[in-house]
């Protein structure tokens, strides 16, 4: 879950320069990061319901990373039955909204290196993580 936040928000931080070489066409390299985060989502079913024939008895995955040891302060990430269902909903909708902005949006419309950037990050911050 962490590798998948730290890798969307890389690539927000990197769009502005994808839009200078690609312009309308970025929108589907950024949709690619969504994407993948759906498909990894999808490949944690039997985490997440870990009985057998996908009865739910209570999986959830958890991951933790120590920010500040010495004050005991860390960023822990938990994801139980809800927030995958939900995950999937907003990142399999975020990218399709990115793949819609590739020909929705004209190459010579302005500020595209600033839109895009801006769509990237709202699916990871919404989906419950």
């Amino acid at each position: 879950m962490i590798t998948v936040l730290a890798v969307t928000f890389a690539a927000a931080t990197v769009a502005p320069w994808i839009f200078r070489k690609l312009q309308r066409n970025a929108f589907y390299v950024l949709a690619a990061v969504p994407a993948l985060a759906f498909v990894w989502l999808l490949l944690q079913y039997d985490r997440i319901y870990p009985g057998k024939g996908g009865a739910a008895t209570g999986g959830f995955i958890e991951e933790t990373l120590p920010w500040i040891p010495n004050l005991k302060l860390e960023f822990a990430f938990r994801m139980d039955v809800l927030a995958w269902v939900m995950s999937l909903l907003v990142l399999g909708v975020g990218a399709l909204v990115l793949v819609y902005c590739a020909r929705y949006f004209k190459n010579k419309d302005a500020d595209l290196g600033g839109f895009g950037p801006s769509c990237l990050p709202s699916p990871a911050r919404c989906s419950a993580w």
